[in-house]
């Protein structure tokens, strides 16, 4: 037989081969047709993978894969596909995005996002940038970001897909699917934002397309049941029960009859509608779909997905609720089994992708998980707070969670490219520069932050955080009180109650045990701490006996709240890891037992980020000869011209704090130069005053063992509504909590008034890049140098969390305004 008649006859024995799959296929037979595929792969291995009825095949046993759910086989064909595939083909492309979906579907977020931005990449260079592809990638993307929590990259990325949407007219109408596509995705963002209201109407829209076009088999069912679900869980939401029940159901059984009853779409479809049963107060019938959900999931995904713990949890909450119900202790029991195995997957998901994604993200991913731990501390300071081994469980999920992104910050600041880019930053912003320069530094900031860290084994270092471990390293006469701000679940109440914020404290130490107690509601607490504060403030008035009434009756009563069974010991030494609005109490100022203050009552107080410190952190030692840094000159203008004789100095005052409700302005501070040189008589070193304490002098101090700094301190708190001086003009344009605080140094108030290019502040983000490795002590002698941006479980963003980044091993700051 002629060579070209024996190639028509193969091409014809193909097409029959691979219609026979797609028949299979389009019937539901997922394994036979997968089988058959497999075998069909391997026949026509030796005609080269490169060849186009090797790659049609792979193209169809990929998409078999991914309907069965097998996504590890079909990351592993992808692979090998691409492998075979032309870089700068669209196929490639599409190639390359739906291996970046794959890795999605498994939880490895990590490794997804380098793919999608990858494909976007290659789209836009070869494609354009208002291609419907480029669309396409943008919308996976901000499906991406949904999932870690970062909501305000995610509605920016499909804001610039509707802009492509909206230029496109001539492919919208033809192209409807892409249009359905971004419909469903800026919904189930409104949907994760609590704005159920503008997500509602999106998915109608939705489902009004898809519905004409899956019934004629234009348009896979599995796309239209997605959206049903999506739908029902938004009407339900909107308290629409009746809709949201027929939708629950309608889209769990096609899902079944697309799928099969073990899929992760049907583990989805039951993990929803147990959502639905138990806002309902059905907790039975949530139960037995929590239940099935994570059978499903552990057994097609595995025991480590970020899927499996979030069904894992919501059965942990059922139980709790159930529990309440009929008052059978046994759930909440089970529960505490439930939250520890959560606990566990959630580690290994917390390491892999707070090692790979911005510092901005690393806080919007926590927070989209935080509940699991806020449900576990509700559990123990309720039904179970007689549970020893309860407490001790909460107590190491605790020591695990707070504080973790100071962990990944640390391993950032050895990168020397961060450091410079970071301070290139805060320059550009210092100098008023373009906002697409600001937007150009920032993205690349973003992008090392995310790749620096990738060797960071953060999971060792949490695992190793434990009650038994922390206790094992606390003296005798030595206890931790860990604090934690959290949305309290009250058991009692309904599922769909709003949940305060509170406090809870735990405590441990030697011979102590593990004890943990609620404190009070959050936004109580917080307004005594900013009436007690106000009270340490304010100087002596003739009332004085009322003042120290006034004192005494605030202070006893967040020591009663607070402090719960530490009141009547006898301590040598406290830590404490506060949070939320704690970290600005001073403790050592509250009320004693007996008088005077809790600091006579002869406790030494020491405070920490995480009691996870107590593990001690890689610290340098040797730091050089101490460096006081004091009385800077800020109307210094810079080195003199030969005609000038000095610049002009303005009267002192004695606050050493720009007043950020008032025009920021850097006043002379008489008192610092005695300080500076008394300290200075009292320790030797290098004293920098006047006009030798510029910014560069203070960028080159290098690891001394005590450096003291006493001059004026920033922090920027909010967007002010109008800019009245240089420094607020040019810090209004961040958010940034790292470049909205910083210290006053030589020039500061001559480049606030025009007369200085150079600015002669530093900021925080500048501060945290210096080589502190080796200080021992770094005493910030300003006003407000412990405040900044509250981020809850993970401490106060500003100076003093700067200067600990920088390396130094202990930090004295004030929480009020230093004379």
């Amino acid at each position: 037989m002629p060579e070209n008649t024996r190639g028509i006859f193969q091409t014809a024995r193909d097409a029959v081969a691979d219609a026979r799959v797609r028949g299979l296929f389009s019937n539901k037979k997922y394994r036979e047709a997968r089988d058959l595929a497999n075998e069909l792969l391997l026949r026509r291995e030796i005609l080269g993978k490169s060849h186009p009825s090797w790659q049609q095949c792979a193209e169809t046993l990929l998409e078999i894969y991914y309907v069965s759910g097998e996504y590890e086989r079909a990351v592993r064909l992808m692979e090998d596909a691409m492998r075979f595939t032309d870089e700068n083909s669209q196929l490639y492309f599409t190639r390359l995005s739906k291996l970046a979906g794959l890795h999605e579907k498994m939880g490895a977020y990590e490794s997804a996002e380098p793919l999608y931005l990858q494909a976007l990449q290659l789209r836009k260079s070869t494609l354009g940038d208002e291609h419907p592809d480029v669309m396409s990638s943008l919308s996976y993307l901000a499906a991406l970001y949904r999932k870690l929590g970062a909501y305000q990259k995610a509605e920016k990325h499909l804001n610039d897909a509707k802009s492509i949407l909206d230029k496109s007219q001539s492919w919208h109408r033809k192209r409807e699917p892409v249009y359905e596509n971004w419909l469903v995705s800026m919904a189930m963002l409104q949907h994760a934002m609590g704005r159920y209201e503008s997500a509602e109407p999106l998915l109608s829209e939705a489902l009004l397309l898809q519905e004409p076009r899956q019934s004629l088999g234009e348009r896979p069912e599995r796309f239209y049941a997605t959206t049903l679900s999506l739908h029902a869980g938004t009407c339900a939401a909107l308290g629409m029960h009746q809709q949201a029940e027929e939708h629950f159901v309608k889209a769990l059984d096609m899902r079944r009859a697309l799928f099969g009853t073990n899929h992760p779409h049907v583990a989805a479809s039951l993990h929803e509608f147990g959502v639905y049963r138990m806002a309902c107060d059905k907790f039975s019938a949530a139960e037995e779909a929590f239940k099935e959900s994570a059978r499903i999931r552990e057994t097609t995904l595995g025991e480590d997905h970020p899927l499996l713990a979030e069904s894992l949890s919501a059965l942990a909450e059922c139980y709790c609720f159930k529990s309440f119900q009929t008052g059978f202790e046994q759930g909440y029991h089970e529960a505490l089994k439930l939250l520890k195995k959560v606990g566990q997957i959630r580690l290994k998901t917390i390491s892999k992708v707070l090692r790979s994604v911005s510092e901005s993200r690393r806080f919007a991913y926590l927070q989209t998980i935080e509940s699991t731990l806020h449900l576990l501390v509700s559990l123990v300071v309720g039904p179970l707070h007689k549970d020893e081994n309860a407490r001790i469980a909460a107590f190491d999920a605790v020591l695990k969670w707070k504080g973790i992104t100071f962990d990944a910050q640390l391993a950032e600041e050895k990168d020397p490219e961060l450091a410079m880019l970071r301070n290139k930053l805060a320059r550009l912003i210092l100098d008023a520069s373009s906002r697409e320069q600001v937007e150009d530094c920032e993205m690349e900031i973003e992008r090392l932050e995310a790749s620096v860290t990738r060797s960071m084994d953060l999971r060792e270092r949490l695992e190793q955080a434990t009650v038994e471990s922390v206790t094992d390293v606390l003296p005798a006469g030595c206890q931790l009180l860990e604090f934690l701000l959290y949305r309290q679940t009250d058991f009692a109440k309904s599922t769909q109650a709003s949940r305060a914020l509170c406090y809870a404290a735990m405590l441990v130490g030697p011979a102590v045990g593990a004890k943990v107690w609620h404190c009070g509601v959050a936004q109580t607490i917080d307004d005594k701490i900013s009436q007690f504060r106000r009270l340490v403030q304010t100087p002596a008035l003739p009332n004085s006996i009322g003042r120290r009434k006034d004192f005494d009756a605030v202070g006893s009563e967040l020591v009663h709240l607070l402090l719960g069974p530490l009141q009547d010991q006898s301590l040598e030494h406290l830590f404490i890891a506060a949070d939320g609005e704690l970290s600005c109490l001073p403790f050592a100022a509250l009320p004693g037992s007996s008088g005077g203050f809790l600091a006579d009552a002869l406790w030494t107080v020491s405070y920490l980020l995480s009691g996870r410190d107590m593990l001690g952190r890689e610290v340098a030692s040797g730091g050089g000869e101490p460096v006081i840094v004091a009385d800077p000159d800020f109307a210094w203008q810079g080195p003199p011209k030969p005609e000038e004789f000095g610049a002009p100095h303005s009267e002192c005052q004695q606050c050493r704090s720009a007043d950020m409700d008032r025009d920021i302005k850097f006043d002379k501070l008489g008192a610092t130069r005695a300080e500076g040189v008394f300290v200075h008589e009292l320790l030797g070193g290098t004293l920098l005053l006047g006009q030798e304490a510029t910014v560069s002098r203070f960028k080159s101090i290098h690891a001394p063992r005590i450096l003291h700094v006493a001059t004026h301190g920033f922090f920027l708190k909010d967007q002010p509504a109008a800019c009245s001086t240089r420094l607020e003009a040019a810090l209004s344009t961040t958010d940034n909590p790292y470049l909205r605080s910083g210290l006053a140094l030589a020039g500061a108030q001559a480049w606030q008034d025009g007369q200085l290019e150079s600015s002669g502040v530093i900021t925080a983000q500048e501060i945290r890049q210096m080589h502190l490795q080796g200080t021992e002590l770094a005493v910030l002698s300003a006003c407000d140098t412990g405040l900044g941006e509250i981020r809850r479980g993970q401490g106060v963003l500003g100076l003093a969390r700067a200067f600990l980044l920088s390396g130094a091993r202990t930090v004295v700051m004030s929480l009020w305004q230093a004379a």
